[in-house]
């Protein structure tokens, strides 16, 4: 296209304005944005905001005059990512303007702050050492957790009769020999190998970008959303894994007579607390649904189901 949504007069498309050339979402490097009306994928008519404020206001007035934003267009989106080096923190802004047929307006913004780059100054070794040691006690524990798990089926297999009853043959595999604390020390390895694995990622990600900004000395839009993402997963895994990791703390301390009581009341309640557990879940879900169903095309805050979990 040329400028204006004009069709082309040749057809070399190496003669299309770049601001009237549709480019994917793998060339513009962004995902998708969930707005109040819908999800917008990471493909689009993309604007480079770059140079002097006269060469900005200059070319703003062009795409006004072209009407680049015109009555076919349903939303404009606006991503940059900032750095402060003084905190040596990364933020993330997307702006979001939907433009439905009615003519109205609608507005709504992200800004996400993550600390991408932890070996810096200082205490950057001392960092980067407790994360080696971290990293080498999440995968000791777990495949550890792994290989006892492995071998409690094991024990099943051994033990188990040829005459049971299907269902009860799997519900052994699965959970013979293997309690609610097996469960749990199970869970915190996933997660703190999970977390590594998310770690490892918000590593390369993010040599990449550095890679990318020093190549073009800092002049062309780097999309931090991965490297945003991978470094959110790390902290939520972490988070699940101090968790439970804390919660087992009551299996360590059942000595003192009312944690033990504690605990003994848990594991008798266990039952009860996840049959308790899954009703609310489902539930929650029911309710959550009808209110989407109503509400979805008459407030923000419903605009999604996980929006209206949320909310």
């Amino acid at each position: 296209m040329e400028a204006g949504w004009t069709a082309l007069e040749s057809e070399n498309t190496t003669d299309a304005v770049d601001e009237y050339t549709y480019k994917t979402e793998d060339q513009l490097q962004t995902g998708s944005v969930s707005g109040y009306l819908g999800s917008y994928g990471g493909g689009g008519y993309a604007v480079s905001l770059s140079g002097t404020a006269a060469e900005m206001v200059t070319l703003f007035n062009q795409l006004e005059n072209d009407r680049w934003i015109d009555e076919y267009t349903r939303a404009v989106i606006i991503e940059f990512s900032t750095y402060n080096a003084q905190v040596n923190y990364f933020s993330v802004v997307q702006l979001l303007v939907e433009i439905p047929k009615s003519g109205v307006y609608l507005t709504n913004s992200w800004v996400e702050s993550v600390r991408l780059i932890k070996s810096e100054g200082t205490d950057g070794s001392i960092v980067k050492y407790y994360e080696y040691l971290y990293i080498l006690f999440s995968i000791l524990i777990f495949f550890k957790e792994l290989s006892y798990y492995v071998y409690g089926r094991y024990k099943v297999i051994k033990s188990m009769k040829k005459t049971q009853n299907p269902i009860r043959i799997a519900y052994r595999l699965i959970f013979g020999h293997f309690t609610p604390w097996n469960f749990m020390d199970l869970v915190v390895g996933a997660l703190a190998f999970s977390s590594v694995i998310a770690y490892f990622l918000r590593q390369k990600y993010t040599n990449q970008a550095m890679d990318n900004f020093n190549a073009n000395n800092g002049n062309s839009y780097i999309n931090l959303t991965t490297q945003l993402n991978m470094e959110l997963a790390f902290n939520y895994c972490l988070a699940g894994a101090v968790f439970f990791t804390s919660c087992k703390m009551i299996r360590i301390l059942k000595f003192n007579r009312r944690i033990g009581v504690l605990a003994a009341t848990l594991d008798s309640a266990l039952g009860s607390i996840v049959a308790f557990g899954v009703a609310l879940v489902f539930f929650c879900m029911a309710f959550n649904s009808v209110l989407y169903a109503t509400l979805g095309n008459k407030m923000g805050g419903y605009r999604s189901l996980i929006a209206t979990f949320e909310t």
